[in-house]
């Protein structure tokens, strides 16, 4: 048990280093959960869009799901939660799933009840994949602009102290 709390402290440690790790595990832990919640919602794994179950959440918000699309939540969340080891690595992250997140979103809603004939969707659930994606990039574009900012501040003094 002493292992588990110390790897689980280390974890929380690296997580908590820079805002784009903390904001790229709020994004992973939100996809994880979103995974065996759509399980428990509907498990079958047909690959036919009407083969899926949509509640209302809240009582007014559709959400559509089958096997696939909870498989596609959890492998995206577990792989985001690996990712937190440094901020280029959640950055890296972030981007790549934005463009998969951007792609489902898009297909969808193209799609209609489907994402490539397999995941079932709704046009409600197209449109967060499409926001989650936006956060995402977001988060990506973010870290890269504050390293360059970085980057540009600390280069001049190297120089200085290179010259001398």
């Amino acid at each position: 048990m002493h292992r588990i709390r110390n790897a689980l402290a280390r974890y929380l440690g690296h997580v908590r280093s820079s805002p784009t790790q903390l904001a790229t595990f709020l994004m992973a832990a939100w996809f994880t959960s979103n995974g065996p919640v759509a399980l428990l919602i509907y498990p079958n794994f047909s690959m036919h869009p009407t083969q899926s179950r949509t509640i209302e959440l809240l009582g007014f918000i559709p959400v559509t799901v089958n096997g696939w699309h909870a498989l596609f939540h959890l492998i995206t969340g577990v792989v985001g939660l690996f990712c937190l080891r440094t901020s280029r690595t959640a950055a890296r992250y972030a981007g790549a799933t934005a463009v998969v997140y951007a792609a489902a979103g898009v297909l969808g809603l193209l799609g209609g009840t489907s994402v490539c004939g397999m995941m079932a969707v709704d046009t409600f659930g197209n449109w967060v994949h499409v926001v989650e994606a936006l956060i995402l990039a977001g988060i990506s574009a973010a870290t890269v602009a504050s390293n360059r900012v970085r980057h540009n501040s600390i280069r001049p003094a190297t120089y200085a102290t290179q010259e001398k």
